[in-house]
């Protein structure tokens, strides 16, 4: 776990919101101004979040409207097999 503290001491350049986070946050108005609120704090500290586990438009239509920029996930791109150059 983390505090918030952590945001004015050492502030990070990427925070990743998991799945468990994100699972039906656009049917949860309490969630979704906790990401709102992580959103602002993005704006302060100049990092960035990262939705992870977007796995359909709903879930991505929901980050971009609460402005998370960046997502990974099942409907972005399925995992594939890492391959030598």
């Amino acid at each position: 776990r983390w505090r918030l503290t952590v945001f004015s001491s050492l502030p990070p350049a990427l925070v990743k919101l998991r799945l468990g986070a994100l699972a039906g946050v656009g049917d949860d108005r309490a969630r979704q101004a906790q990401l709102q609120g992580l959103v602002g704090l993005r704006g302060e500290f100049g990092g960035e979040l990262l939705a992870v586990g977007i796995e359909t438009n709903g879930d991505r239509d929901t980050m971009r409207r609460l402005g998370v920029r960046f997502g990974q996930g099942f409907l972005l791109g399925r995992p594939q097999e890492l391959v030598e150059a």
